[in-house]
């Protein structure tokens, strides 16, 4: 992904990225206005996000479901609602089309770990 976003930056001014489903998270702020409110996001979005200066679209619409540990068993039992995540990738793959010239979608690796 970073070779293509660099070439997508080379052509259109402003690149969207998108992870839908990430695996391995970091925490960071929400947004710079409250830097203490914190929100976890694919590792892969922080890393995107800052080497290539993407800071007109919202972490949280960069990386809108988080499999972390114990997500398999949660939604087994049902703890964890499908419509409602992808209502959440959704709504983020709007903002961040709606905000950039040109989106790209990254996939997730392997969904069974976790």
């Amino acid at each position: 992904s970073l070779a293509i976003m660099s070439g997508l930056q080379k052509r259109f001014d402003k690149i969207g990225f998108v992870k839908p489903v990430g695996q391995q998270h970091v925490q960071v702020p929400k947004n710079s206005d409250d830097p203490s409110t914190m929100i976890k996001v694919d590792k892969d979005v922080r890393l995107v996000r800052e080497h290539f200066g993407l800071h007109h679209i919202h972490y949280e619409d960069m990386s809108p479901v988080i499999i972390p540990r114990g997500y398999t068993k949660k939604f087994v039992d049902g703890q964890i609602s499908p419509s409602s995540q992808l209502e959440d990738v959704h709504r983020a793959m709007a903002h961040v089309t709606q905000a950039s010239d040109i989106v790209l979608c990254e996939g997730t690796g392997h969904c069974a770990v976790g």
